[in-house]
């Protein structure tokens, strides 16, 4: 992120958050859970009623895969950053970086937290 390669950082955040879960999933659920993405995989978690012990990372998370999906979408999709400068866009690809990649570290706590 330091480089400013905030795209190819919130790919890499989404990747390793997608992993946790993955395992939360794995070895929390009393059911089969699959994880087909950030997005997905808290939904399933939540509908498998997984206890998530960090409060806020559920709706934390579903937030930001939506700015992580506009931050990708962001540079090709005229929709997602409409009436924002190229500057404005790289700005905002990079708070969705942090911010995951904050995110991507709640997740890895929280693995530790469940039956591993």
């Amino acid at each position: 992120m330091s480089e400013g390669f905030y795209l190819e950082a919130i790919v890499l955040v989404d990747s390793l958050i997608t992993d946790r879960l993955n395992v939360i999933a794995h070895y929390s659920a009393e059911v089969k859970v699959q994880v087909k993405g950030v997005n997905n995989g808290v939904r399933n978690l939540t509908n498998a009623q997984v206890k998530i012990f960090d409060s806020g990372l559920i709706e934390e998370t579903l937030i930001w895969g939506k700015s992580r999906n506009a931050a990708v979408h962001g540079f090709s999709k005229l929709g997602e950053y409409e009436d924002l400068g190229w500057n404005q866009r790289i700005n905002k690809s990079k708070c969705s970086a942090e911010d995951g990649l904050k995110l991507a570290k709640r997740w890895l706590a929280e693995a530790k937290k469940h039956r591993i």
